[in-house]
């Protein structure tokens, strides 16, 4: 596993609750969250940059007094454990990819307060671009017990500077020879959105803006599951009659993999709309499990004056018969 090839006590650890994993969408929600959480951690494991607000990545230990005294306090000779630390420059990221390993029955693959731990490890950096992967482990039995990988990620990012809020040289790229192979691949082909494609629109609310003041990454992929239960609902009235939530969450295939673009930011109030689809057209159609299930689905992102916010893509596990 090439991404635990930094020490343990790189890794970025967290004990799960039950509103984590008792949904797939919460699942995926908290995914999304842990993985953003671990590249915190990962940019910052020496002390942040200094007061000058012009300098974006974190100089050597030696150039920062607060980071020479931190160093003294680790021991003599003590250096950072990886030198992409992007400290506080602020960064924003361009696509997200998930390949889920462990997830048929979401409660259940980690159970009320399971420890997780997830490593990262830094495959390719640009000049104003870093690309990132984690791998997400459940130590089975508590701290210290056996790794079962549950989720593989990739994120891309881009560093931009606090001025003007554009790209911005993090100085990073001079540490490229200490890039760890990439090993993360999901499917990203997404097609022209048809004519057929379901319409689910919806208003944000308040709870989905984060610190930066717009939506959360990891809101936008619950939009997506929101959509993909609408669309399911609809087909199954028209089949079955009215459904439960509990029986339309159980109805959803299990995603193997999630690809998704993020292109501009959502705020509070706004009216959005996603366009979801598969190949044969209408997601609706066939998106619940049934025999048939498309292998995948796509989704557009889109406000009410046409900007498009996202793009993704859901490849799904191939799904049983329906019973008779």
């Amino acid at each position: 596993l090439r991404l635990m090839a930094h020490t343990f006590l790189d890794m970025y650890r967290l004990q799960t609750q039950w509103a984590n994993c008792c949904t797939q969408t919460s699942y995926l929600c908290s995914i999304a969250t842990w993985t953003d959480a671990a590249k915190d951690h990962y940019f910052n494991l020496t002390d942040p940059l200094d007061e000058d607000p012009s300098r974006l990545a974190l100089a050597p230990p030696a150039a920062s007094p607060s980071a020479a005294s931190s160093a003294s306090e680790r021991g003599s000779g003590a250096a950072p454990p990886h030198p992409f630390q992007v400290g506080s420059a602020p960064w924003v990221i361009r696509c997200h990819s998930f390949l889920f390993l462990k997830q048929h029955k979401y409660h259940t693959c980690t159970d009320y307060r399971s420890d997780l731990a997830i490593s990262t490890a830094v495959t390719k950096v640009g000049r104003s671009s870093l690309e990132a992967e984690h791998a997400m482990f459940h130590e089975v039995g508590g701290r210290g017990g056996r790794m079962e990988l549950l989720c593989r990620a990739h994120s891309a990012l881009v560093v931009i500077s606090p001025k003007d809020h554009k790209p911005a040289a993090h100085g990073l790229d001079a540490h490229a020879s200490q890039c760890s192979p990439p090993s993360v691949s999901v499917p990203s082909g997404i097609p022209s959105r048809p004519r057929s494609a379901s319409i689910y629109t919806f208003l944000t609310r308040p709870s989905d803006i984060d610190g930066h003041g717009h939506v959360n990454n990891a809101v936008l992929i619950t939009y997506l599951q929101n959509a993909r239960v609408g669309a399911l609902a609809k087909a199954w009235d028209s089949r079955r009659g009215a459904a439960s939530g509990s029986a339309l969450h159980r109805a959803l295939p299990s995603i193997r993999s999630l690809y998704i673009e993020f292109k501009l930011p959502a705020d509070q109030d706004q009216e959005l709309t996603i366009f979801s689809w598969c190949e044969d057209g209408a997601l609706s159609v066939a998106v619940g499990g049934c025999a048939g299930a498309p292998p995948a689905a796509f989704f557009e992102l889109a406000r009410s004056d046409g900007a498009l916010l996202a793009r993704a893509r859901m490849d799904f596990e191939p799904s049983a018969p329906p019973a008779p």
